[in-house]
């Protein structure tokens, strides 16, 4: 099965609805840049913030380094990742674990940076999920394929 991308000129997105019952977040969009240089797959924190994830409550994982912004990476576990294709039965991809990511100070200069980070599917996701991934931006063609 292919999970189509949206290609622009900077980037690949896939729009996916994700849920996280565990974290009080039912089916929600999450717009997702495919990231194979980012070795960790995490919910941006505009999106951690539009959908009131218990932050005082997430599990720090480690610190990170992104885009010149410093962030805390909090696991979630039991994260389901959907696509739903027009005329396809809905694609149901459940991760061990994606992150929640907030800023490493509570400053308001540094809660703007880490709104401005994406929500990335970085190798970790694409491995976990044995996804292959093809790409033609000459053609705006890119899609994820499922073995």
């Amino acid at each position: 099965m292919r999970i189509r991308l949206d290609v622009s000129s900077d980037k690949l997105e896939w729009i996916a609805l994700v849920k996280a019952p565990g974290y009080r977040m039912g089916m929600s969009f999450v717009r997702f840049i495919v990231d194979t240089g980012s070795n960790r797959s995490m919910i941006g924190y505009s999106d951690v913030v539009r959908f009131n994830l218990p932050q005082s409550s997430l599990t720090f994982s480690e610190n990170s380094y992104i885009g010149g912004t410093s962030l805390k990476l909090h696991r979630l576990d039991d994260v389901t990742l959907m696509e739903d294709e027009p005329g396809n039965q809905m694609l149901r991809l459940k991760t061990q674990c994606i992150f929640a990511s907030t800023p490493s100070k509570k400053n308001e200069s540094e809660r703007i940076r880490a709104k401005n980070i994406p929500s990335i599917i970085g190798l970790d996701f694409l491995n976990e999920q044995g996804i292959g991934l093809y790409c033609n931006p000459s053609r705006k063609e890119a899609y994820l394929e499922l073995a």
